[in-house]
């Protein structure tokens, strides 16, 4: 596989205990998905983020049960308000001749 043909395959490239990896949890009990009959077909075609249970990158868990686990979104939210605030008080002053 890719992992082998890069010499990293002691690390990652299967899912094995103390190699690295990234996982997606899918929940396939929702109504935008049943009835299940292929399930990688029907999340491909049906599924939406909403069936995003759980995210593992490197080991570790970074979203779960709908909420990013080590992202503080108020603050994320308030930096992504500040700079819009910033970005259009910019554009109103170039249409302004600034």
């Amino acid at each position: 596989g890719g992992a082998k043909g890069l010499g990293l395959g002691g690390e990652i490239g299967s899912l094995e205990g103390g190699k690295r990896a990234d996982v997606t949890v899918f929940d396939l009990h929702r109504f935008n998905t049943q009835p299940t009959r292929a399930p990688i077909k029907d999340l491909l075609y049906y599924g939406d983020a909403g069936n995003v249970r759980m995210v593992i990158v490197d080991g570790e868990v970074v979203f779960e049960q709908g909420r990013f686990v080590r992202v503080d979104a108020e603050r994320v939210l308030d930096e992504l308000r500040r700079a819009s605030d910033r970005l259009r008080t910019r554009i109103a002053a170039l249409a302004n001749g600034g």
